[in-house]
């Protein structure tokens, strides 16, 4: 979330000093909305586009080819690879025809560039999460992207808020460069030292990755479970989603006349609104950080 913030700021910089005064970016619905806060301190147009429930609430290529063409000012678009709230991600082929709209528009002139937000990256199948990163290795596209990585998810520090960025252009990675500078002159030595145990620790121990995505799939598995066994009770979800196996959350779809907070009165459950992300409040997205239901009842020993 940090590193995305100071690229977003290092990028208003590029392109004042670059005499753009419109610059535009899209973000896919429903989607994190702190990076659109962050945009919109920065000065940025937001462009808010709402994804289909039949594309997995995921941007497609000929909706982004639409995009483009209709708005011309559009210079950044956010991606989440695999997707907070809505638990999917995109697959290598997805992900390719993107790229392949954004080098056409490349080659014509007009520089877009993909802000890719991976935090989930490492949250799913190894093989799986390769292939998609695979796409973006080409030389050609990697001049078009930024990646944002985060130990955040993958390694359980929400708290830290500990990640990277890689940049496909030199140029563009000294133009944003600024954008660090106040936290390298000003990161506590203590926070230095306590992030950098950290990546001793996963160096020396790195089987704790794989416990975590079993611990992270176990979860997931038992809460879809519990949501089941619910609705054959109260028949309160009008979809129960099957994920990406990714992620630390569940994304549902409430019945006609049933909310988040509805939800909560009858179930005990909280849940995050849709229009927390830009969505409808039809849906509904839980976090899977709780003890993981046993498949029958407790019993006293």
């Amino acid at each position: 979330m940090d590193s995305l913030n100071k690229v977003l700021c290092g990028l208003s910089q590029m392109y004042r000093e670059q005499g753009h005064t419109e610059v535009g970016i899209l973000f896919p619905e429903p989607g994190f909305n702190v990076p659109e806060w962050q945009a919109r301190s920065y000065g940025y147009h937001l462009h808010n586009y709402q994804t289909r429930a039949e594309d997995h609430f995921k941007l497609t290529a000929s909706q982004l080819e639409e995009i483009l063409e209709n708005e011309p000012h559009i210079r950044i678009i956010y991606l989440t690879v695999t997707n907070n709230p809505t638990t999917f991600a995109y697959s290598p082929d997805e992900l390719s025809a993107i790229h392949d709209v954004v080098s056409r528009y490349q080659e014509a002139g007009r520089e877009v560039l993909i802000l890719a937000d991976l935090a989930y990256i490492g949250t799913g199948k190894p093989e799986e999460d390769l292939a998609r990163m695979a796409t973006f290795t080409s030389p050609d596209v990697l001049r078009h992207c930024i990646l944002v990585s985060s130990f955040s998810k993958t390694h359980t520090l929400t708290g830290e808020r500990f990640g990277w960025v890689t940049v496909g252009r030199p140029d563009i990675a000294t133009a944003i460069s600024p954008g660090w500078s106040n936290t390298m002159a000003s990161l506590p030595s203590e926070w230095q030292l306590r992030f950098m145990a950290y990546v001793r620790l996963v160096r020396v121990r790195p089987w704790l990755i794989e416990k975590l995505r079993a611990f992270y799939r176990l979860r997931r598995q038992r809460f879809i479970a519990q949501l089941k066994r619910i609705n054959e009770e109260q028949h309160l979800f009008e979809n129960i989603y099957i994920d990406h196996d990714a992620t630390v959350y569940n994304w549902s779809q409430l019945r006609p006349g049933e909310d988040a907070f509805s939800l909560f009165e009858k179930t005990g459950i909280a849940g995050v609104p849709g229009s927390g992300f830009g969505y409808s409040d039809n849906f509904v997205r839980f976090s899977i950080g709780v003890i993981p239901v046993p498949e029958g009842p407790l019993t006293n020993s």
